[in-house]
């Protein structure tokens, strides 16, 4: 994994949107040393986990401001954005971008 540094403007919104690289997700994979930016989904998946870097904003059930997103199937094909600190998915495979 690199190490972040002090980036231009122009490489801190590179940073901002996983390109210091990816780690793959699956089923046997957890993804926690590193905060994840992005996920693209390459097969419909649910998560086992999925932590949030601050929980203050977390819309999930915890919160009691939405549904929990640990619930969801997330479809084939599609991105989500946050910053999570903890990823580990219960079924499908993904690519989570690090940032």
């Amino acid at each position: 994994m690199g190490k972040l540094h002090k980036y231009s403007a122009g490489e801190g919104s590179s940073v901002a949107l996983g390109q210091v690289g990816c780690e793959y997700l699956d089923t046997d994979t957890a993804a926690t040393s590193s905060l994840i930016v992005a996920i693209t989904f390459l097969e419909d998946s649910t998560f086992d986990t999925l932590t949030p870097e601050d929980t203050s904003l977390y819309m999930g059930e915890a919160s009691g401001l939405g549904n929990d997103v640990e619930q969801d199937t997330f479809p084939k094909g599609i991105t989500i954005y946050g910053r999570w600190t903890a990823v580990e998915l219960e079924t499908g495979r993904a690519v989570g971008y690090l940032g």
